[in-house]
């Protein structure tokens, strides 16, 4: 720590912090002294030229010199909520721009993280916890809660299920209006979307003045109900399935019918690429239940270019499952793919329960 502690008295000097040079650090500890008393009434303002440090090293590049200066600002003033945010965005966004996405064979489980990681997604957790840690400090800042469910469990990790949690619990705090909008989202991409549509339903409500409120709010609306009609016939169709019953039986299979009929309704009155997409999607399900494989390929391929931004990997690993079933041959791309998927989540050192399966349930959150 000699190298440090040089470094921190020059900078220490150089800033006119002259009450820290001539502490050594054992005499400090021996005496009951700690960064806390050390500084005294100047704790914020000492953060403020560690944070100004941390701004140097970030425009020299000089990330991983900013990381122990980031945890040191926060630790002098646990309320610099800036801190917590800018210093988990470098970490999960600037600190791994250039590193490719560590292939699912290479990670290596985390006991601390309880997750498979390589050293680009280590940084995605090491942000998280930064949040977290600033959560514990401020359990009222919304903010904290947004980027840790938006920006990290979101975007980076698509974590659906944490996402929503810390969303939540973002909208429980007095929060901006783009905060149920995002909660919204992510319950949708969670597949929760009856929760999504009575949360676009009170947006609409609550913000009747903004586009968002009535335009925006009104599209993801109609999208959810479509989702929702969906979900219901598959429901009903497995239900089915696993009734002995024949009553039942047609019962259930009448009740998907209608939904599925209702589901097609809802996605044609849209009018987007998305809904074509979806409806295609449809069309491909009805040829697959005929046997119709080649039939159902053609649509689903329609269906991945009609909106490659929100269709293309579903309809792309359905082709991929109907070539399989109907014994027609994968291309290159395709067959790629499937090599990739074969080993699933598991990873090097996971443990032998989750890695089977059967330790796998709710995580800590």
């Amino acid at each position: 720590m000699a190298a440090a502690r040089a470094s921190f008295l020059k900078e220490g000097r150089d800033r006119k912090l002259y009450f820290a040079q001539d502490i050594a650090y054992k005499q400090a500890v021996e005496g009951g002294v700690n960064i806390f008393n050390l500084f005294f009434g100047f704790r914020k303002l000492a953060a403020n030229f560690v944070w100004l440090e941390v701004d140097r090293y970030w425009h020299q590049g000089d990330m991983f010199r900013m990381i122990p200066l980031m945890r040191t600002c926060v630790t002098l003033d646990p309320q610099f909520v800036d801190a917590y945010m800018v210093g988990a965005w470098h970490l999960a966004y600037n600190a791994t721009a250039q590193m490719p996405p560590t292939p699912q064979s290479l990670k290596v489980w985390s006991n601390k993280f309880q997750a498979c990681v390589g050293e680009k997604e280590s940084y995605y957790y090491v942000g998280a916890d930064f949040l977290k840690d600033g959560i514990r400090n401020n359990p009222r800042n919304y903010r904290l809660y947004f980027d840790l469910g938006f920006g990290i469990y979101k975007q980076k990790l698509e974590d659906y299920q944490k996402a929503v949690f810390y969303l939540s619990e973002a909208q429980r705090q007095p929060h901006d209006t783009w905060v149920p909008r995002q909660l919204c989202i992510v319950q949708e991409l969670n597949k929760q979307y009856g929760d999504a549509l009575a949360g676009w339903r009170e947006y609409a409500k609550r913000f009747p003045e903004l586009n968002t409120g009535t335009e925006v709010a009104s599209r993801f609306i109609k999208r959810n109900t479509g989702h929702l009609y969906e979900q219901e016939a598959e429901k009903a169709r497995a239900a089915a399935q696993e009734t002995t019953g024949l009553a039942e039986k047609q019962a259930l299979l009448e009740k998907a019918g209608r939904h599925w009929q209702d589901a097609r309704e809802t996605w044609e009155s849209i009018g987007s690429t998305y809904a074509e997409a979806r409806v295609f999607r449809m069309d491909a399900l009805a040829y697959i239940e005929e046997e119709d494989y080649l039939s159902a390929i053609a649509m689903l391929d329609v269906a991945r270019w009609t909106d490659p931004g929100k269709m293309f990997l579903e309809a792309s690993e359905m082709i991929i499952r109907t070539k399989q079933k109907a014994g027609i041959d994968l291309t290159l791309s395709e067959r790629k793919w499937v090599l990739s998927q074969e080993g699933g989540d598991v990873c090097i050192g996971m443990p032998e329960d989750l890695a089977s399966g059967e330790g796998q349930g709710p995580r800590s959150i």
